[in-house]
């Protein structure tokens, strides 16, 4: 028979951007094994605009990587 599917509305560019960065976000801190001064080396971002983005996503650093860490907190 005749099928006729509506297409999903189309994500606008904020929800785009914020999947996008959020995803960017988690996979360099799951890179860096939770270093933060490395994963915000990965993203090209400096150590405060990478704390500004897991603040703004409320993304829990140690839900991203377990072991998260600052590499200054490493003695």
């Amino acid at each position: 028979g005749l099928r006729c599917e509506i297409p999903p509305r189309p994500q606008s560019l904020r929800e785009t951007r914020r999947e996008a960065e959020l995803g960017a976000i988690r996979r360099a801190i799951a890179a860096s094994d939770g270093n933060l001064t490395k994963a915000a080396r990965m993203l090209e971002i400096t150590r405060p605009t990478l704390y500004d983005l897991i603040g703004r996503y409320a993304i829990g650093a140690a839900s991203a990587a377990p072991t998260a860490t600052i590499e200054s907190e490493r003695t």
